[in-house]
């Protein structure tokens, strides 16, 4: 057996033993208490299963656990110091390790555009240039991310590193967009990319490596809305994006909505009963947990429960990601709730 299939047993070893529910529980409860912890990361995350303290320390922990089932065990192998860290004995550090993580994902999940939206809009910019093969993605020792046209590699393998403090103020200024809601579309934020690449091979005298934390610098200079605070009323994101629709818009709006009607109706179609159930308990606002669901059907324990629920969202996510049309994130946000107020409707009233 090789040494990383060695190690990947030992964690599934370490996961099936009793205490170490007990010890993730412990880690968990820890980080919440830290005065690291994010501001408001516990309020939001306490909205989004429990006000119950307790309740949010056994939801956390069971994500956890499926988080070193689902990610990081199958993941190990691109991390050798992990997993000579579970040959050598020493699984308490390596699920700290992947709890802080699991914790920087929840934290990721936290960057609205409401609440910080420079921070949106590097997440945004993340997911763009992951899903376009226009763009080569590397890491460095620090593991952030670092972009290079894809193009220009086979000139240029290594691009040049951009020069440190950057000044962007004499930059051409990004492609323009027709509201703010366009701006933060992966659309424009690919043409954004590109042109930002393009000027800074421009400028350097040929290709460029850069990190993409660059790219969300240059925007804030350029759209100086990006640093302001959500609290400021008269700069909320969505104040641009408030002018009325032309017709043609509003025609396409409403097919929209239609249309989203339609996918819904036919996404709860294939969905089995209990997971219509457990869909509708756990997008309430204050939402049911699992240890009540697995009461509520007779399921052995809330892991069972848990584990129902990841498979909804992982197939809801294949099931959008597959949708005709426009891409989720193209379409307008109340098209989106649309579809998901939708099947909520149709799980809650399954008789017509």
């Amino acid at each position: 057996m090789k040494p990383v299939q060695a190690a990947e047993q030992l964690l599934r070893d370490w996961l099936e033993k009793p205490q170490s529910q007990e010890i993730s529980a412990h880690l968990v409860r820890r980080h919440l208490d830290s005065p690291a912890t994010p501001e408001g990361l516990g309020m939001i995350l306490a909205k989004r299963f429990s006000e119950d303290r307790e309740d949010l320390v056994r939801e956390l922990t069971q994500e956890f656990l499926l988080f070193l089932h689902s990610d990081l065990i199958p993941k190990l192998s691109s991390y050798p110091d992990l997993y000579s860290q579970l040959l050598a004995g020493n699984a308490i550090r390596v699920i700290q390790f992947a709890l802080n993580r699991f914790i920087w994902r929840l934290e990721d999940r936290c960057r609205t555009r409401k609440d910080n939206p420079r921070a949106y809009i590097h997440r945004r910019l993340r997911d763009t240039v992951r899903r376009h093969p226009e763009f080569h993605v590397d890491k460095d020792g620090r593991n952030f991310l670092h972009i290079t046209l894809a193009r220009d590699l086979a000139d240029q393998p290594e691009g040049t590193p951009l020069p440190p403090d950057m000044d962007y103020h004499d930059w051409l200024p990004p492609p323009a967009s027709a509201t703010q809601d366009d701006f933060f579309k992966e659309s424009h934020l690919k043409k954004v990319l590109i042109h930002f690449l393009d000027q800074a091979g421009e400028r350097l005298g040929g290709p460029v490596t850069i990190p993409l934390n660059e790219v969300s610098r240059y925007l804030a200079v350029h759209a100086a809305w990006l640093n302001l605070p959500a609290s400021d009323p008269d700069q909320e994101p969505d104040d641009l994006a408030a002018a009325g629709k032309t017709p043609e818009e509003e025609a396409d709006y409403l097919a929209s909505l239609e249309s989203v009607r339609i996918l819904a109706a036919q996404y709860f179609l294939n969905m089995e009963p209990d997971d219509r159930r457990i869909w509708c308990w756990r997008i309430r606002e204050r939402a049911v947990t699992h240890t009540e669901i697995a009461r509520r059907l007779g399921l052995p324990d809330h892991n069972h429960s848990h584990r129902k629920f990841a498979k909804i969202i992982r197939e809801l996510k294949q099931f959008v990601h597959n949708w005709p049309g426009p891409p989720v994130d193209e379409l307008d946000r109340e098209v989106n709730l649309a579809f998901l107020e939708e099947l909520k409707k149709l799980c809650e009233n399954p008789e017509p």
